[in-house]
């Protein structure tokens, strides 16, 4: 049989990466909790140690899901926010002195 098209694996490929980093929040929240948690332990520091990963693991959680961003197409491009069909203008609604009207500052 041949092989159909990529594009309908490709965008079921992208939408799997993209389910995982709720996955990543959460392993990276977890390790970091654990880690603070045994040396708590070893330390005689609780709850101090704990705290501390645990928000280092949070921390974490969201580089994960702003690299994983980077990698699948998002930006920080005021261009390439999202916003399709947005323009740099707010539909002509507004003059240039933020006056709403036909321009001539009247209203």
């Amino acid at each position: 049989m041949a092989k159909e098209s990529g594009a309908p694996q490709g965008r079921i490929r992208g939408m799997a990466n993209l389910a995982s980093l709720g996955i990543h929040m959460v392993v990276a929240t977890f390790i970091g909790l654990f880690i603070g948690i045994y040396l708590d332990k070893y330390f005689s520091t609780a709850p101090w140690l704990m705290i501390v990963f645990f928000l280092l693991g949070i921390a974490a959680g969201f580089k994960n899901i702003f690299t994983a961003a980077k990698r699948y197409g998002f930006t920080d491009d005021p261009d390439m926010s999202g916003m399709a069909g947005k323009s740099d203008d707010d539909g002509g609604d507004r003059d240039n002195d933020g006056n709403s009207g036909n321009g001539d500052g009247r209203g």
